[in-house]
């Protein structure tokens, strides 16, 4: 007679998350707020470990783990019962040099050795892409591709006041063609992709402005880009300096949102260059441009083949002249541009995290129900 398999009528699940930034928020605090929200399942979350909170959970997920003291910590939760999972939402191995990152995860350094060791001593894995499965599948067989998906509730504009409203509509209607991106200082050579691009574009069309938010450009590795963008006689309401490149501040993830729809894009842009560790990133960048119902032209690399559909939603791009050809083709066609963003907006209330949680519960039912073989 089969051993029956312990499945608890109600999971108590730990999140561990390794910050507050894009991934701790994504990764952890998304799922964790949601499993709440809809009342299917206990949830702590807690930015260190406490044996107070492992005695009371079934599953610990824990998020990008490479210290020396996390081996006796999954050890001693595994000798009372307990189901780790490792949760990791970048290729490690896969950090360039030119990252800030390639210092802490450097192949040369303690971190990623011991990151690597940690996922194996774990219950099981967690990633965000089918390319990090298959990366990290020498380390563990037991993981599941848990996709980014966005909280549509922290998307909403349901607490938007009439000032808010009247200020958007205002950018929105200026005449202003605006080609927006948003991201970190560590997408300085993806920028590079489109530099010359753009460059031409704003001087071909004086009614575009090219819109860079969180990340203005400079870099230890080179000068400012889009250094060469026309100046014009306007004057950008966010830094107050003239020409058609607009700086904007970033924000705290949680007024993200609002900043990144208060910038009125008409077109965003992802570009990427073709590494290893850019073709096992996740797609939100094209999930934050849906949600606001903007059209998007992005690198045709792993993360946006599949969630960009071509002339669709947007365009993939993967020569100058793809980026330029689709670029100028939506600054000359508003009924074009406004048709493809409303289609990205259906695709991305297709993509909420409410509607994909249980595939996280289901698989954190299966963690628990794994029995040990010795």
């Amino acid at each position: 007679m089969a051993k029956e398999i312990y499945k608890p009528d109600r999971l108590r699940i730990l999140f561990i998350p390794r910050d507050n930034a894009g991934c701790g928020f994504y990764r952890m605090m998304v799922p964790a707020n949601e499993l709440k929200k809809q009342d299917l399942a206990d949830v702590r979350l807690r930015d260190v470990w406490t044996w107070e909170d492992v005695e009371w959970a079934h599953i610990v997920v824990v998020q990008r783990q490479s210290e020396q003291q996390a081996f006796e910590s999954i050890e001693q939760a595994q000798a009372m019962g307990k189901k780790i999972v490792y949760e990791i939402d970048d290729l490690l191995q896969g950090v360039e040099p030119n990252n800030p990152a390639f210092s802490y995860w450097s192949p040369m350094g303690p971190n990623l050795g011991r990151a690597l060791n940690l996922m194996r001593k774990c219950n099981a894995m967690q990633v965000s892409t089918p390319r990090l499965r298959n990366e990290y599948s020498l380390w563990n067989k037991n993981i599941s591709v848990l996709p980014n998906y966005l909280d549509k509730t922290v998307w909403s504009t349901d607490n938007w006041t009439d000032e808010e409203w009247k200020e958007f509509y205002e950018r929105k209607n200026d005449d202003i063609i605006r080609i927006g991106w948003v991201g970190a200082h560590s997408h300085y050579y993806d920028l590079q992709v489109v530099e010359q691009i753009i460059t031409k574009l704003c001087k071909k069309y004086t009614n575009v402005h090219f819109c860079l938010m969180g990340y203005w450009g400079e870099s230890k590795q080179g000068p400012n880009l889009f250094r060469e963008l026309v100046p014009s006689t306007t004057v950008c309401s966010h830094c107050q300096e003239g020409g058609q490149f607009e700086k904007i501040p970033g924000a705290d993830l949680l007024y993200y949102p609002k900043k990144l729809r208060q910038a009125a894009f008409d077109i965003a842009i992802a570009p990427l260059i073709e590494t290893g560790f850019n073709e096992a990133k996740s797609d939100v960048k094209i999930k934050e441009y849906a949600a606001l119902g903007i059209p998007v032209v992005a690198s045709g690399v792993g993360p946006y083949r599949e969630s960009v559909q071509q002339g669709y939603t947007g365009f993939l791009a993967s020569t100058g002249k793809d980026w330029f050809d689709a670029l100028e083709k939506l600054i000359k066609d508003k009924e074009l541009r406004l048709r493809l963003g409303k289609n990205n907006y259906e695709w991305y209330k297709r993509n909420t995290i409410d509607t994909h949680i249980h595939d996280w519960l289901n698989f954190y039912y299966r963690v628990v129900s794994y029995q040990r073989i010795w």
